[in-house]
This record gives C-alpha cells, structure tokens and sequence, in this order.
C-alpha cells in the first residue's frame, strides 16, 4: 500500500489497480478512496474508479459511488469517465451494475446512497 503514496503518478494507478480486487479490506478501501479523490493527476482517479467497477463487487461500488459524493466537481468527472471506460471494456453491459447501484441507494452511508443516485443518474 505504500504505492498508493507516491509522488509518480503511474505508481499510484497501478497501486489501484492491484487493490482493487481488495476493496472490502478496510486498509485497502482507505487507500483506494485517497486514490480515487487523488488531484494531483486526473489519471489516478479515473483508472481507480475503472478498476473499482470492472470489480462488480458490492464493496468496490460502494467505494466509487462514496467517492463520487466527495469528489470536487473535477474529481467527480474523472471519476465518471473511469466509469464510462469500464462499461467501454465491456461493451456497455451495465444492466447488473445499475441493479447493484440502486442497491446502494438504501446504504446505511449517506454518502454512498449520494453517489449512487449520481451514478444511477449517469448511467441511465
């Protein structure tokens, strides 16, 4: 996790890439919303958010859509289009993941239940 922390770019994105798959890991959730909130290279957030959702996993939604109630109005696009590049890889199939989204709609986190409405809104 000490990548999640680097001054390079490029380290910080593959840092999200390999926890992605670790998103219900309390440290690695933490490391992965810095990451996604990460203003210092809009490369960060988006591969984040692409990683977290080509997950499918309730915790790695969870992430993306609290992060999106975060995020600045900047952060949030990059955010979104990491989104849109998951969905890309897999030929716009989102059926099950807004299944998922609305889900997170009744989260005990007011923030997640936020950012899954804006998802929810994007992705329709």
């Amino acid at each position: 996790m000490d990548q999640a922390a680097s001054p390079d770019w490029s380290t910080r994105v593959r840092a999200a890439e390999a926890l992605a798959s670790h998103a219900a890991d309390p440290h690695a959730a933490a490391a992965l919303h810095t990451l996604l909130l990460d203003s210092m290279d809009t490369a960060v957030p988006r591969r984040a958010a692409a990683a977290l959702w080509q997950e499918h996993s309730t915790a790695a939604l969870r992430l993306v859509a609290a992060a999106l109630a975060d995020a600045d109005e900047t952060t949030a696009d990059w955010i979104l289009t990491g989104v849109h590049d998951a969905l890309a890889d897999n030929d716009g199939d989102h059926g099950e993941l807004t299944r998922r989204c609305a889900g997170l709609l009744r989260d005990s986190d007011a923030r997640v239940r936020g950012g899954a409405a804006e998802l929810l809104k994007w992705l329709r």
